[in-house]
């Protein structure tokens, strides 16, 4: 009898296998799913980039122009500038966080601007802006995302790397001298509010308004997306 009622006592699970079959069984009655669902989008979209004011833009080379040569450097510009174009953007998601990952961005002047003329070396110096491009690399960030039936909003905060550039000239004599384009590079940081509709298990439509926390200047402007999300 000793023998029999040891072997029973060691027949049974541990206590923590019978707390986990239990909390198993009790997820697959009531269909809770686990705590921690990871997964991740993809998207690819239009958007609309505004910026209030471009401090300076840079010559990175010389110019030479039939009367002299203007070494390199920096010229006050203005703004406002508007940018329509493209973005591809990726995500790291649980059910209640945003991990960006990295995304890219292009886009061209829209609008009228007119010409600036300003000063180098003390030489007149013509920018184009009509001609002005952005690009923007977007860098990782973190935020928390909610989920209510088919809608989920998002906050989130992230960097990002912008480049912009445009054509200019010299005036040199009775003409003009073509210059290396103008460029500014800046560092920069924006939160992008998100509202997203599910179509289906994989595919949302969404909105996205990105507030601008630094680029060239604190709160300098912003981007509007429509974005079409693939992923969970």
């Amino acid at each position: 009898m000793l023998g029999v009622s040891h072997w029973r006592r060691s027949a049974r699970p541990p206590r923590g296998a019978r707390r986990i079959v239990t909390i198993g069984a009790f997820c697959a009655a009531t269909g809770v799913a686990p705590a921690v669902e990871a997964g991740g989008f993809v998207t690819l979209a239009p958007q609309v980039s505004w910026v209030r004011d471009l401090p300076t833009v840079s010559f990175s080379d010389q110019t030479n122009a039939s009367t002299r040569t203007v070494p390199p450097g920096a010229v006050p510009f203005g703004g406002p500038l508007t940018f329509a174009g493209v973005h591809f953007d990726s995500a790291i998601t649980t059910r209640h966080l945003v991990v960006p990952m990295l995304g890219l961005g292009f886009g061209m002047l829209v609008g009228e601007q007119p010409m600036v003329v300003s000063s180098l070396d003390g030489s007149v110096v013509n920018l184009h802006p009509w001609s002005a491009y952005r690009v923007e690399v977007l860098g990782p960030g973190i935020g928390l995302r909610m989920t209510e039936r088919r809608w989920t909003l998002s906050a989130t905060m992230r960097s990002e790397l912008v480049i912009m550039a445009m054509s200019a000239s010299l005036a040199a004599g009775a003409g003009t001298a073509e210059m290396p384009d103008a460029t500014a590079v800046g560092l920069g940081a924006r939160v992008e509010l998100e509202a997203c509709r599910r179509v289906d298990p994989t595919d949302r439509a969404c909105i996205l308004v990105a507030p601008t926390l630094y680029e060239f200047g604190f709160l300098n402007g912003g981007v509007l997306a429509l974005r079409w999300e693939w992923g969970r």
